[in-house]
């Protein structure tokens, strides 16, 4: 079974609550891999980040009309 928690944990992330499985980031993204149907708590899919196939080209970003799809802003770090 996929666990939310396996997923998500890269620069580009999905924040859970405003994601409502419209699954635009999928068709959109040129990599099949880098995106996971998982269903939450309230048995309702959402589609997580699989950040060992994500190219991080953002496109999922540009695409996502809901502002569910987020990058982490790494500049402070490096």
């Amino acid at each position: 079974m996929l666990n939310m928690a396996d997923y998500n944990n890269g620069l580009i992330h999905t924040h859970i609550g405003d994601c409502i499985d419209c699954n635009k980031c999928i068709h959109e993204c040129p990599i099949l891999q880098a995106n996971v149907s998982i269903m939450d708590d309230q048995e309702k899919y959402k589609i997580c980040v699989d950040e060992e196939s994500c190219i991080l080209c953002g496109t999922c970003i540009d695409t996502c009309v809901h502002g569910a799809r987020h990058y982490a802003d790494d500049c402070n770090a490096f």
